[in-house]
């Protein structure tokens, strides 16, 4: 038995293609341009250090440090100590770190800016040392919760010849303590801690 498309459904789908076939584009009407004044309240709005940028304060201070680095998995790590210098920069935008001990048993010097950008709404880290060439530069997130600056960085790697990523969690245990966590690739491809530093104060 055959079946037949009721005549007023079939008028009805006609009008419809017809008004869709002719109808046009709704044009969104454009922002109206910043004034001059406009323009520097919102750079000025976004220059200024707010409350994400609190959660460094931790981080600030002069520092005595251990460090233990995992070179290989089945031999013992190594473990040195060290300094670190944290202080606020640039009208407390920025922390600078400086950091000095010792790497594969040769002395290392270390410096990082650690910042939050207030339009992509991250935070933003960079990196370079004496044991390098690269400028290691990432962005992340803080963990109120956990306490936790989580940054995962690009850089390049001479062992792979190119470029890699390390992931950095910061765990703010207290105002007097706080743990950094590095994990990077390792030779089967996953990822795996090679670092921990554990920051004292020095009261």
């Amino acid at each position: 038995m055959k079946r037949y498309i009721p005549l007023v459904f079939l008028v009805l789908l006609l009008v419809l293609l017809s008004a869709c076939a002719g109808s046009k584009k709704v044009e969104q009407p454009e922002a109206a341009p910043l004034s001059p004044k406009e323009m520097m309240a919102r750079l000025e709005k976004f220059a200024a250090p707010g409350d994400p940028h609190k959660h460094l304060q931790a981080l600030v201070g002069e520092w005595k440090t251990s460090s233990t680095f995992w070179y290989d998995p089945e031999k013992d790590p190594e473990i040195s100590q060290g300094s670190a210098s944290h202080k606020w920069i640039l009208g407390g935008r920025y922390v600078e770190q400086t950091y000095s001990g010792s790497w594969s048993g040769k002395p290392y010097t270390g410096k990082g800016v650690i910042g939050y950008d207030n339009v992509l709404k991250q935070y933003t880290s960079t990196w370079i040392d004496d044991a390098s060439t690269t400028l290691m530069s990432g962005s992340g997130y803080f963990d109120v919760e956990d306490k936790e600056l989580v940054i995962t960085a690009t850089h390049s790697c001479p062992l792979k010849g190119g470029m890699t990523q390390s992931k950095m969690s910061t765990t703010i245990v207290d105002n007097n303590t706080h743990i950094l966590e590095m994990f990077g690739e390792g030779p089967t491809g996953k990822m795996q801690k090679f670092m921990r530093i554990e920051f004292t104060r020095i009261k």
